[in-house]
């Protein structure tokens, strides 16, 4: 009996409970994921789309290259609005994060600090690596001369 017991209390403190879900799911919210997610989605047709621009291919293949990839991004983003990747979210930040943390970084990312933060995120990304571009594209030319 001692042991279905300990093997009992060890399954449920595996578990993610319901308040650490919807601490995650408040997260998920704040954090605007699916129109985050989306976003990425629509950058990535964009750079697509300038990708082919520069590549030597007839006008038609161009123009239907660039519908495929239009249809396969509307894929995209209706999958990342789907319940699928709300609970994917859910699980895999309930099981990283306990319920406080998680309503720490609720409570971090719907205050002002956090809401610049997140808008800002993007232009931090860029700004970062346009400091360290000069070097680490040397470094990469390094490592691609190397035989």
């Amino acid at each position: 009996m001692k042991i279905l017991s300990a093997l009992l209390v060890s399954f449920l403190s595996l578990s993610v409970s319901a308040s650490e879900e919807d601490a995650a799911t408040e997260l998920f919210s704040v954090l605007q994921m699916e129109q985050l997610l989306a976003q990425k989605a629509i950058n990535y047709k964009k750079q697509m789309v300038l990708a082919l621009a520069s590549t030597e291919m007839p006008d038609e293949e161009r123009a239907e290259l660039e519908q495929d990839y239009s249809a396969i991004v509307d894929k995209i983003i209706a999958f990342l609005s789907t319940e699928e990747v709300l609970e994917a979210f859910k699980h895999s930040y309930s099981e990283t994060f306990t319920e406080s943390e998680l309503r720490d970084l609720v409570t971090f990312y719907a205050s002002p600090t956090g809401k610049k933060f997140l808008s800002q995120s993007g232009n931090l990304n860029a700004k970062f690596m346009e400091k360290i571009s000069p070097k680490f594209n040397s470094l990469i030319s390094e490592f691609q001369q190397v035989d």
